[in-house]
């Protein structure tokens, strides 16, 4: 048993050192102490993958694959240019922001709601002359909020419910959430919306230090009005660029 131990504490490490380390990809470093793992004879194979037909698992991938599906049919881009739209006081967008994200993110993965609307915050916080801050802090907690409302909202309640259906219990209903995650939503939306915004630094800065190095990850393309994309799908611009580029937003020169 204490040799087990050891093994299991080694593969540990193993693990700190492929995931701080950046040796590998994530999921890589997980296969990996996985199969040392399993050769080491501390689990059995049947043991070990048996995690991969786990409930939680399967809701979390169809989660990603629903994202993608609502991505690549342009609904998302659609909702979120027309919130785009609205530039008027603060208090205004930040609540149709959080709003827009929290019920986006209670059926949606996270990552996946946030995307589209990050460079709807920054396209807001460059008309209104405030740092990004000011937005996008408010969206990222408005993305947690919308993980109350729903069963698919977090992993966490997944997992609670598949650990209620073992112990014998009837599992939870997709709402079965949302009595207690609304008012948690609404609750946070509002204080967001009203209070916390105003404990964010305002200020602009230096237009050097262009918002907070957003070029690492996004980049913003003019396109003129000869260009060949004029009237095409943004599906399109993918099969040019071989899927090498992905298009989060479409803003008008008067927007």
């Amino acid at each position: 048993m204490i040799i087990e131990q050891i093994i299991v504490f080694l593969a540990i490490l193993l693990a700190l050192f492929l995931l701080l380390g950046r040796v590998v990809r994530y999921d890589l470093a997980a296969l990996i102490v996985l199969l040392v793992i399993i050769f080491a004879g501390v689990v059995s194979p049947v043991d070990a993958f048996s995690g991969f037909t786990h409930p939680a698992v399967l809701i979390v991938l169809s989660m990603f694959v629903m994202t993608r599906a609502l991505s690549e049919s342009g609904i998302i881009e659609y909702i979120t240019r027309k919130a785009g739209i609205a530039n008027k006081h603060p208090i205004i967008q930040i609540t149709i922001l959080t709003i827009l994200v929290a019920i986006l993110s209670a059926f949606i993965n996270n990552i996946g709601a946030l995307a589209p609307l990050i460079p709807v915050a920054i396209h807001m916080a460059r008309k209104s002359n405030v740092s990004p801050a000011l937005f996008l802090l408010p969206l990222a907690f408005g993305s947690q909020l919308g993980g109350y409302l729903t069963l698919i909202g977090t992993p966490r309640n997944i997992i609670v419910s598949s650990f209620r259906e073992r112990a014998g219990f009837e599992g939870f209903g997709m709402f079965d959430f949302a009595l207690v995650g609304s008012g948690l939503a609404i609750i946070g939306i509002i204080f967001l919306s009203l209070i916390g915004w105003r404990f964010i630094s305002k200020k602009k800065k230096d237009t050097s230090e262009e918002i907070f190095s957003i070029k690492n990850y996004i980049t913003e393309v003019v396109i003129p009005k000869d260009s060949p994309l004029i009237g095409e799908y943004t599906k399109s611009v993918k099969e040019i660029t071989k899927e090498a580029v992905k298009v989060l937003s479409l803003k008008r020169d008067n927007e």
